[in-house]
């Protein structure tokens, strides 16, 4: 499922940042580091694999295209990506 627009990680993580008030920076890893890192916190390497290739197919923008699928499950448009990062900070989950 999707929101209602496409937005990059950075995006998203720009929007979390403003609303919680916090400087927060994304840093995109290659696949290569992604994988070390997963390794190095004790993920299994199936389970590193099979999230590399899901990170793949979204770096290769095919999977960026917003879907229908909210409107199909909840019967409505989803919400902004920044009106649910509103609510969210709301509760002070980021504080």
């Amino acid at each position: 499922m999707s929101g209602a627009r496409a937005l990059t990680f950075a995006e998203a993580v720009a929007i979390i940042a403003r609303s919680a008030g916090r400087s927060i920076e994304y840093v995109e890893l290659s696949p290569e580091q992604y994988k070390d890192e997963l390794l190095a916190e004790g993920w299994p390497e199936a389970v590193a694999d099979a999230l590399n290739t899901m990170f793949a197919l979204r770096r290769s923008g095919r999977v960026s295209v917003p879907a229908d699928g909210v409107q199909q499950v909840l019967g409505r448009e989803p919400i902004a990506f920044e009106d649910y990062v509103t609510r969210v900070a709301a509760t002070g989950a980021w504080s």
